[in-house]
């Protein structure tokens, strides 16, 4: 138990004022290439599902041609085009969310009506001017 050191090595560095200020200093570009493979892998993974799922489609239409009569030819775009606005109205409700604003009605105290976003109003008395007794 005499020797007793750390267990990390430290390395000692010796950089310049622009050195130390180097943001990018120690970025492997290899780490994002994976990154990017990886989405790249999501993305096909998921045109080869939706194209499974048409053709599962064309097949059902085929198996029964008396529903199919009066359907157009190119539903597969009508259902690409389908997916991007349910998308698209996913997204539109997420940001939905954070632009409401909580409308209050003030009747006591003759006070008024509108938007209240935790402020007090003028016809509210004050907290430290409240009889705390």
């Amino acid at each position: 138990n005499k020797r007793i050191a750390p267990d990390e090595k430290v390395e000692a560095f010796e950089l310049d004022y622009d050195g130390k200020r180097d943001r990018w200093n120690g970025y492997d570009p290899a780490t994002y290439a994976r990154v990017i493979d990886r989405y790249e892998a999501r993305d096909e993974a998921r045109r080869k599902y939706q194209k499974e799922q048409q053709l599962k489609k064309l097949e059902e239409k085929n198996n029964n041609p008396e529903k199919g009569e009066g359907e157009d030819s190119d539903g597969d775009d009508d259902d690409e085009d389908a997916l991007k606005v349910d998308e698209a109205k996913v997204d539109e409700s997420e940001q939905m969310d954070f632009a409401k604003v909580e409308k209050r009605v003030r009747t006591t105290g003759g006070g008024s009506t509108g938007t209240v976003r935790n402020l007090r109003i003028r016809e509210d008395t004050a907290k430290y001017l409240l009889n705390l007794d």
